[in-house]
């Protein structure tokens, strides 16, 4: 697919990432019909934070395409809007509401997991 990559301070270009597939029970997969730039994006553009090497894009529209064998609340076609990162719902700190503190969960385009600008 393609995708914004960050390569450093003032760098973004576009480039090509794998295509997402499922890997664990409680994935899914989301086409992007609607990518933001967010005020966060902006600072390790102009280098006032650190940021890795990678795809990126943590703000997102999108519709679900495939999901595992273990999501429940999901299905194909579904219109989602990605929250800033993303959690489990099953862990303690999901249960007590605080998802963004999931000890499961991850940031997307944070150049390790792809992002929605692709």
């Amino acid at each position: 697919m393609k995708a914004a990559i960050f390569e450093g301070k003032g760098k973004v270009r576009l480039g090509n990432r794998p295509d997402p597939q499922i890997i664990d029970s409680t994935d899914a997969v989301v086409r992007v019909v609607r990518g933001c730039v967010c005020g966060s994006d902006l600072w390790y553009y102009r280098g006032i934070s650190e940021h890795k090497v990678g795809s990126i894009g943590h703000e997102y529209i999108g519709v679900v395409e495939t999901v595992g064998e273990a999501v429940k609340n999901l299905k194909p076609g579904d219109l989602v809007i990605a929250p800033f990162k993303f959690n489990d719902g099953t862990c303690a700190a999901c249960q007590s509401g605080a998802t963004a503190n999931c000890e499961n969960g991850n940031g997307f385009g944070n150049g390790e997991t792809d992002g929605g600008q692709g």
